[in-house]
């Protein structure tokens, strides 16, 4: 069992937060500052729309909020307008020919994502397949780059056996994209396929690819250097893991320092401090990254960080602080109870 890390998590984020800016937006005017709204505002907002109006005359409406709720990674709302869509799919076709950012083909693999996150894997994969089939005669059109970055996205929720063959074409392709985004998160898909097939050396060098981009952002930077150093730990290059930990904290400054990625940064600088010199300062770095999942509410990295701080008092036979924490990971209410179910029968082996 791997509680480091999940790059698929690293993926996800990178998914919702730093789309390419030509695709981020939507460019219709009523809509485009929607973005800034809260989940609840929107939610109360589409409600308010669906009610008050027929089907046919919120088509492009809809699309908009789907778009928004999709790229803030609200994908059980997506779902909701997505089998709205799926049920009228000729009328919504019909509707949408043309306007920006509606892709028909496209849409067959954000489906497939929101079927995907929502549990329905069977669904999901359905899509998924219907993508790749149309996406095969469309890869040369002037949709070229978004069809490559939809490629991309599919690398991890697919099965090993076609994201190997996708990762193959993307390999072929990627010298033919300019925007830097889109070849940084194509060199990320490429490196999870790595990652997940337990092949670190070959994830790592197209992680450091991405990094070594003169014009990469300082967030790109800075998950790039991330994931390099869970590739390293893996490997056991644990003081060239730790240096490249420090260049990632380094670009995620203050100026634009993104939580979650900072509690992940710290738990990982936990763990190799914990591997290579068992010191019980090490447990600082620990504590660091337990607050910030508190502050954030991520209770599944939260559960993976107080499953590590139980085996360090553990190994320093330290009773009470490791009923404490054990205590704290009963308490926490999760979506994944089979996560929980594990750590807690690890700990009761350790």
């Amino acid at each position: 069992m791997n509680l480091s890390i999940s790059l698929k998590s690293i993926f996800s984020y990178i998914k919702r937060e730093n789309l390419s800016k030509s695709r981020v937006k939507i460019s219709i005017e009523n809509y485009k500052n929607y973005y800034s709204h809260s989940v609840e505002k929107l939610e109360y907002l589409y409600n308010k729309l669906i009610k008050t109006k027929k089907f046919n005359e919120t088509i492009e409406a809809r699309f908009c909020f789907f778009l928004i709720f999709y790229d803030k990674g609200v994908l059980k709302n997506a779902l909701e307008i997505a089998e709205s869509f799926r049920r009228n799919i000729s009328r919504v076709t019909e509707a949408l020919k043309g306007k920006p950012r509606f892709n028909s083909i496209e849409l067959y693999r954000i489906l497939g994502d929101c079927y995907y996150s929502n549990g329905m894997k069977e669904k999901a994969k359905s899509y998924y397949q219907k993508y790749l089939e149309k996406i095969d005669k469309t890869i040369s059109s002037k949709d070229r780059q978004d069809n490559i970055l939809g490629l991309a996205n599919l690398v991890i929720p697919y099965d090993m056996k076609q994201s190997k063959n996708i990762v193959s074409l993307l390999k072929r392709e990627i010298g033919t994209i300019i925007d830097t985004n889109v070849r940084n998160r194509v060199y990320w898909a490429i490196g999870d396929f790595y990652f997940e097939s337990r092949q670190y050396e070959n994830a790592k060098l197209y992680y450091e690819k991405a990094y070594r981009d003169s014009k990469s952002s300082k967030i790109n930077k800075t998950i790039s250097y991330f994931a390099v150093a869970v590739c390293e730990k893996n490997l056991e290059y644990l003081s060239s893991a730790l240096k490249n930990l420090k260049k990632a904290s380094f670009y995620n400054n203050n100026e634009s320092v993104d939580l979650e990625l900072k509690g992940k940064i710290e738990k990982e600088k936990a763990l190799i401090f914990f591997r290579k010199f068992k010191k019980r300062k090490d447990i600082e770095y620990f504590i660091k990254a337990k607050k910030i999942f508190i502050e954030i509410g991520d209770k599944k990295e939260l559960l993976a960080t107080l499953f590590n701080i139980c085996r360090y008092y553990k190994y320093y036979e330290n009773d009470k602080e490791y009923d404490l924490n054990y205590k704290k990971i009963l308490e926490i209410e999760v979506k994944d109870t089979e996560m929980k179910k594990r750590i807690l029968d690890k700990l009761d082996k350790i």
